[in-house]
Formats: structure tokens, sequence, C-alpha cells
């Protein structure tokens, strides 16, 4: 779903950190860390390298050591490059359930990347995670923009106290899984406190 789109607006795609050192990120419009979840997380976040380094490596299930001089590089790399990263997830926002969740589907991921391209996303600050999530996306109304800021959603469909819930639990366990990771470099870890 995400790759095509990516790849057709002259985007890098990074599914792992086995492709990352491979990414072609020199002259690269975006860089898209791919994601599969179905919970907490937005359809679309605005990444720090640190935190696509993070998130990367928390998607990936390779040895800890490769893991960690991977996440690295990585870093190091897209910092280097100065090109704006971005998370794309594929799954549900906001649980399995399909009554109170939406599904990212292939009309979302179109009007994300194009609005990326075109520069039209509104962003603001994620006062949980810290990544800048869409506030507005030309071409996702109604019911669907709540795929864009999770918390909204949770809020919407009365589970604010889950969300609440949530957060550190996420954030600890991220930051445990992380810190398991021997030379991993601190700001990395850091970026998802």
């Amino acid at each position: 779903m995400w790759e095509g789109l990516v790849r057709d607006y002259g985007g890098s795609l990074v599914a792992s950190l086995a492709e990352a050192d491979d990414a072609e990120l020199a002259g690269a419009h975006l860089v898209a860390v791919l994601c599969q979840d179905d919970g907490i997380l937005p359809a679309v976040a605005a990444l720090e390298p640190a935190q696509a380094a993070a998130y990367l490596t928390l998607g990936d299930r390779g040895p800890a050591v490769a893991r960690a001089a991977a996440a690295n590089r990585f870093w190091e790399r897209l910092g280097a490059s100065a090109v704006d990263a971005y998370l794309l997830k594929f799954g549900r926002v906001g649980g399995p359930d399909p009554e109170r969740s939406i599904e990212v589907t292939r009309e979302h991921a179109a009007a994300i990347v194009n609005a990326i391209v075109a520069g039209t996303v509104e962003w603001e600050q994620d006062p949980d995670f810290g990544y800048r999530v869409a506030a507005e996306v030309p071409g996702i109304e109604g019911r669907d923009r709540f795929l864009l800021i999770p918390r909204l959603l949770y809020a919407r469909t009365e589970r604010v106290y889950e969300h609440a819930a949530l957060v550190p639990e996420l954030k600890r366990e991220r930051v445990a899984r992380l810190s398991a990771l021997e030379g991993l470099d601190a700001a990395i870890i850091d970026a998802i406190r």
C-alpha cells in the first residue's frame, strides 16, 4: 500500500533495519519508516532522525547487537541527509475492534503521501509521544480524521482512561526494549521517552 506511493514520489522506504543500510537517502524527497500496528500509533507521524531509528528498531526482530549497530548507522545517515522522515502505519488505529477503531486504507495512504509531498499537512506536536501528528490532511474527512490523532479517537469512543493508561505503559515498554540493546546510542532511547 505505502510502498508504491512513497517510491512514486521519490521517497525512500525502510521497513526493517536490514533495509536501513541500503536505503537511498541522498536525493530522496522523504524517508518512510513502515510500521505494522493495530494500537495507539497514528496513521502518519513526522519523526526526528532519532525517533525514526527508534521506531524502526522497535519493529525489528533481528539479533540485538546487529540491531543496535544498524539503528545507530541509520540515525547518523538520516541526520546527515537532512531528509524528512515519517512513520507510516499498516493496520488499525485504536485497537482491533472495528467498531472502535479505524483501518488505514489505500485511500488514506494516498491522501497522506500526496499531502506530505505537497506540503499541505497541518502538523501538531503530540503531547504524549513527542512526534508530530497530522492535525489536518486534505482528503481525510469525517470520522476518518481520527486515525491521524489517536488520542481523539480514544476520547470519541469513550476510552479516555484506556488511552491514559496505555501511554505510560507503552513508553516504559519501548524504553525497556531499546535499553536492552547494548551499544544503542542513548539519543535513540531518549527520543521515545
